[in-house]
């Protein structure tokens, strides 16, 4: 592998590194290899391409608000299938130019202009990866019992579907009013785990008001976990992990039937940082048992 801006090798040939493996090489990933973010723009020769281009098959979905309170039991189901999520945006349209709700109503055959713009509850954008992704997640979503509450695209038109719904120029729906926001690692996302850990949040009686997936360079990361430099001894392998993939952003809010502050509650509901001391001293909390 040779380096364009200083001309000069950086990598021989040599075995895949940990946490790598060969499901990650898929053409628009995103690496790091021995330290160094890579995208993945293109296959090299057409052996490459045969090989891994099957995977690159995207499916994009949109959950209704309705049921975004099992937004985690939708994420199992399809990851059990083989597919991996490599994308997930709330997004609403009650605050949306007119154009943009006319174009989410070409897309969304048999939505109510009612339904899509009179709820302050997120709809849920999520997209996934895998071979035959398409066929597949559209006939777990047709056969499943959330498929009144789930938007597929229509045959043919799901990069465009996909482009609409998860643009980067569509706003959060994050409030930043009685709130708390929780990160979900990367290795998380990895071992795709994402729906386990959403439902388990949720079954606490939390609710999202925002969620999206990120990507963080190592200094961003380092500046993001700046407060436990010198206080975390796992500091540095926490950055390394934290811009190695991934992560998953939410914002929660407290269900309005429970009382308590949001902040204390969750802080405790997601027990100690050090995962040794949580499984001993709380080992109900989420991060004993993720």
């Amino acid at each position: 592998m040779n380096d364009l801006n200083t001309r000069r090798k950086f990598l021989k040939r040599t075995k895949l590194p940990p946490p790598l493996d060969h499901s990650d090489f898929v053409k628009g990933s995103i690496i790091v290899l021995l330290s160094r973010q890579l995208k993945l723009v293109d296959y090299a020769d057409t052996a490459t391409r045969q090989i891994l281009q099957d995977k690159e098959e995207r499916m994009t979905i949109l959950v209704t608000p309705s049921l975004v309170e099992s937004i985690g039991d939708i994420v199992i189901n399809i990851e059990r299938e083989d597919c991996a999520l490599i994308d997930i945006k709330s997004l609403h349209f009650f605050t949306s130019s007119i154009d943009d709700i006319n174009e989410a109503m070409q897309l969304l055959p048999g939505m109510e202009l009612q339904d899509l713009c009179s709820s302050s509850s997120p709809f849920v954008a999520l997209s996934f990866r895998g071979s035959d992704s398409i066929a597949s997640v559209r006939a777990l979503v047709e056969s499943s019992p959330f498929c009144n509450g789930v938007a597929c695209p229509r045959i043919g038109h799901e990069q465009e579907f996909s482009d609409f719904f998860l643009s980067k120029h569509r706003s959060t729906t994050a409030t930043l009013e009685e709130c708390t926001a929780c990160v979900i690692r990367p290795h998380i996302i990895k071992d795709r785990m994402l729906g386990q850990v959403v439902k388990n949040i949720l079954e606490r009686g939390f609710i999202i008001s925002a969620i999206q997936m990120f990507r963080l360079d190592k200094e961003t990361a380092a500046e993001f976990l700046a407060i436990y430099k010198g206080v975390f001894p796992q500091y540095v392998e926490l950055v390394d992990e934290m811009s190695s993939g991934s992560l998953v952003a939410l914002e929660l809010k407290r269900d309005n039937n429970l009382s308590g502050n949001v902040v204390e509650d969750f802080r405790a509901q997601a027990g100690p940082w050090d995962y040794s001391v949580a499984c001993e001293l709380h080992p109900h909390s989420i991060r004993a048992k993720f």
